[in-house]
């Protein structure tokens, strides 16, 4: 099984206190939308994107 990639949420808490409320977040490459976070796991929040990715990173 594929090792999941995680961080923090202090970690990232931390890294978006140095940003302006009016500044603007990009994903990705700039080419994905946020559509919600979803629970994985008792500790384990999944940010979902309306786009998906393929294993080669290529855009559906």
């Amino acid at each position: 099984m594929k090792q999941i990639k995680t961080m923090k949420v202090s970690e990232l808490k931390d890294e978006l206190s140095r940003l302006n409320d009016d500044d603007n977040l990009s994903f990705g490459n700039g080419d994905l939308s946020f559509n919600r976070m979803k629970y994985r796991g008792e500790k384990t929040v999944n940010l979902e994107f309306n786009e998906i990715y393929d294993d080669a990173q290529e855009l559906k």
